[in-house]
């Protein structure tokens, strides 16, 4: 496991912004997904979790290996570095900002995820789908939208990386380090050769991670107000002033 937190608030927030005008994120640190990848272990398959938070350039900043895979995503990031150092606001995140310029209270920075994780001030996930408005909707699918990074990243990585396609033939502790070893690879490609490593298609509405393995969603369903308060500022957000031009196409997807 490693993790890379920037000493300089304003360092992080470099990495909160879009690099795209098509990727639509306001004020995220990251995004946050886990995945199943299999070692062996005496003869039979054995399955650890590859938990990561990826900036708005598709690298890894934090890394999590070897969680048994009978775990949920939730139940991983709560006995995770990253869940601790968040909740106790250890990682020089910048102070919350207003989404726009004289629009409404100040947002922290939050890290996107999904329904598997809890809702938090500093982690935000879609709503539940019953009985949502148009807005909501919206809400989810920006949110999902920005989620995307994270995916295309385990894609990209999956796609050059072809050890990560088959059981790795290792002992799982073997096998945690050459996971490590090639997220590290990644990130030097993605900083060194950018224009080779980067899939020309990774900013339209679809992923390359058809090579993940879904985690059983979490039970951990209870939020705080605050939470869900700053998730309902935002959905009023991305129906006023931060709306973009496509999100009704894609809303009744979500």
């Amino acid at each position: 496991m490693f993790t890379r937190c920037d000493r300089r608030g304003d360092r992080s927030r470099d990495r909160s912004r879009d690099r795209s005008p098509r990727r639509s994120r306001v004020c995220l640190h990251g995004a946050i997904v886990a995945a199943i990848g299999r070692a062996i272990d005496r003869g039979d398959l054995y399955s650890i979790v590859l938990m990561e938070l990826v900036d708005a350039d598709y690298r890894f900043i934090y890394v999590d290996v070897g969680a048994e895979g009978r775990m949920s995503d939730g139940g991983v990031y709560a006995h995770c570095t990253l869940s601790d150092a968040m909740e106790k606001n250890c990682l020089n995140i910048p102070p919350p900002e207003p989404l726009a310029s004289g629009w409404g209270h100040p947002i922290p920075y939050y890290a996107v995820c999904d329904d598997a994780f809890p809702l938090r001030p500093h982690l935000m996930k879609p709503y539940s789908r019953r009985g949502l408005t148009d807005g909501e909707r919206i809400c989810n699918y920006r949110l999902s939208r920005a989620r995307r990074v994270v995916e295309n990243a385990f894609g990209i990585l999956a796609a050059v990386f072809r050890v990560l396609h088959t059981p790795i033939l290792l002992q799982p502790h073997k096998a945690e380090q050459v996971v490590l070893a090639v997220c590290t690879l990644h990130n030097f490609l993605r900083k060194n050769c950018r224009n080779a490593y980067l899939n020309p298609f990774l900013d339209r509405d679809q992923t390359m991670s058809e090579h993940l393995t879904g985690m059983q969603s979490s039970k951990h369903k209870n939020a705080s107000s605050t939470a869900k308060r700053i998730r309902d500022v935002l959905q009023e957000y991305f129906v006023t002033d931060g709306k973009v031009t496509w999100q009704e196409t894609h809303k009744d997807d979500f």
